[in-house]
């Protein structure tokens, strides 16, 4: 994908989705919010919803009936692992090359939604950092931790974990 604005490549995405057969069901702008904006397209098989919050765009895909779940999650289930933080062209490109595979998936709601829910939770425990076995669908008591020094360490080893990962 050519280096463009995040706006200009979303209304070309916007195009290329509804060329592909896509019909927008919503689309709701605020001006009020920060130039918050959603839309929302459907297909046969999937449904896309773009959303631009305080000037940062978040692609996600629903299984039409499903859930709603991210490019992460996505990459995840089909196995074609993206890194952490996907910028919106990146996002973008995936579903491009994606799009049937995604599709495909789709198809088969019961087992895609199990494989999106697990990798969704994958997510998010590595990016609360939480300890392996804990049941983040359970409620929890967060307690910080006592003194700033703790804090800054367990800043320091995540993002010496987040740094090692790169590289590999």
């Amino acid at each position: 994908m050519t280096d463009r604005h995040p706006d200009e490549a979303i209304e070309a995405f916007v195009a290329w989705l509804m060329g592909a057969g896509y019909k927008i069901r919503r689309d709701e702008f605020s001006e009020r919010d920060f130039g918050n904006w959603l839309r929302e397209l459907a297909g046969q098989e999937i449904a896309f919803r773009i959303v631009r919050e305080r000037f940062n765009w978040y692609i996600e895909i629903a299984p039409i009936g499903g859930g709603w779940y991210g490019i992460q999650e996505w990459s995840s289930c089909l196995r074609r692992n993206l890194d952490d933080g996907v910028e919106v062209s990146r996002a973008i490109d995936f579903v491009k090359e994606n799009l049937g595979r995604i599709q495909a998936a789709a198809r088969n709601p019961t087992s895609i939604e199990s494989c999106l829910r697990q990798a969704h939770q994958r997510l998010i425990t590595a990016q609360l950092d939480v300890p392996p076995g804990v049941d983040l669908s359970l409620p929890a008591v967060l307690r910080p931790p006592i003194n700033a020094a703790a804090i800054r360490r367990q800043a320091a080893e995540r993002l010496a974990r987040q740094r090692k990962k790169k590289r590999t």
